[in-house]
């Protein structure tokens, strides 16, 4: 995957999950990285919870997050393979680094 440009790809993995049953919002937050002298987002995916005595109210937890469009894209797609019931691909030796490091840290 080329990295940038991944937001089409992004709606449509949040679409197709959407169709799965799953509600997966992605929220944005920056900051200002003193490394790379600029603003940089960080992409935070949620899945919302529907509150099972109020209909009209729900609750979001968040899955993962990244600064990386790249990374956020595979994640959905590995979530979007698991609720099928598909094997998940293991084809990205770097993302397979990044995925088994950020839930080592945020477990």
């Amino acid at each position: 995957m080329a990295a940038g440009g991944q937001s089409k790809t992004i709606q449509k993995l949040q679409k197709a999950l959407l169709y799965e049953g799953e509600r997966i919002a992605i929220n944005t937050s920056q900051f200002y990285s003193e490394d790379k002298h600029k603003m940089v987002t960080r992409y935070h995916i949620k899945k919302q919870i529907p509150d099972e005595e109020n209909r009209n109210r729900s609750s979001n937890v968040e899955l993962f997050s990244s600064c990386s469009q790249i990374q956020v894209t595979l994640f959905l797609r590995d979530l979007l393979f698991e609720k099928r019931g598909e094997e998940i691909p293991h084809d990205n030796p770097i993302w397979e680094e990044a995925k088994a490091r950020y839930f080592e840290e945020h477990g």
